[in-house]
């Protein structure tokens, strides 16, 4: 097999920590082979260096965890499917679309943004419009049940989206800081975390970040939590 001095890919994917996860794995399977694989995941998209591997090779597997969809796990589905038989029928038994997933990119705020959640501080989101527009991720609709997962993807709780808008960076309000929850729950604070947060983003796909960058706009009520 020929192989490379050096190859390096870049996936533009927000869909972490499981590609992280998966990625760990595949780290381990190719070290296992003699293979050397360097990762560094930061905030998404993710950055794969491989030194003196088959560059087809890995894009075949790179290709195999990233794109063929994320259904949701068995722990997430237990507890969906717990709550649409018993409390949930009668409100929301009908309903045929889900969702789950975690806030943030890593564990510490993964975690917080769970108890901000669940204590109430917490009732909306938002991230870049490029990752809708693009694909990447399907935004969400109005009346879509999400199960929100802790970093270790336990199902921690389930909220419902209330509303989905669109507002540029610069037009953000101080109560939305506020539902965000996260924080000292000031514009001010909420101006600067977003910032440093989308500019982690945008800087891989070679992008800057705006006053007039479009973000999506999610608020949330919390309807359950997992207490088992």
């Amino acid at each position: 097999m020929s192989a490379c001095n050096s190859a390096v890919f870049v996936l533009a994917s927000r869909k972490l920590p499981e590609m992280a996860r998966q990625f760990s794995d595949l780290c381990c399977t190719l070290h296992s082979r003699q293979f050397q694989l360097k990762t560094t995941c930061t905030l998404s998209p993710i950055r794969f260096a491989c030194d003196a591997v088959e560059p087809q090779t890995v894009i075949q597997i790179v290709q195999l965890h990233t794109f063929a969809g994320e259904p949701m796990s068995p722990e997430a589905q237990k507890y969906l499917d717990r709550f649409l038989s018993g409390k949930g029928n009668a409100l929301h038994g009908h309903k045929t679309r889900f969702d789950a997933f975690h806030f943030c990119n890593d564990a510490y705020n993964a975690n917080l943004c769970v108890e901000l959640v669940i204590s109430g501080k917490k009732t909306a989101t938002c991230g870049l419009a490029y990752w809708y527009d693009t694909g990447e991720e399907r935004i969400p609709e109005v009346g879509l049940l999400a199960v929100i997962l802790d970093w270790q993807q336990n199902p921690s709780c389930l909220i419902e989206f209330i509303s989905i808008d669109r507002c540029k960076f610069v037009d953000v309000t101080a109560e939305f800081a506020v539902m965000e929850g996260e924080g000292d729950r000031t514009l001010n604070w909420w101006r600067k975390a977003h910032w440093n947060f989308f500019k982690k983003e945008l800087a891989i796909l070679e992008k800057t970040p705006c006053e007039n960058m479009e973000l999506v706009l999610e608020t949330f009520r919390l309807i359950d939590v997992n207490t088992r």
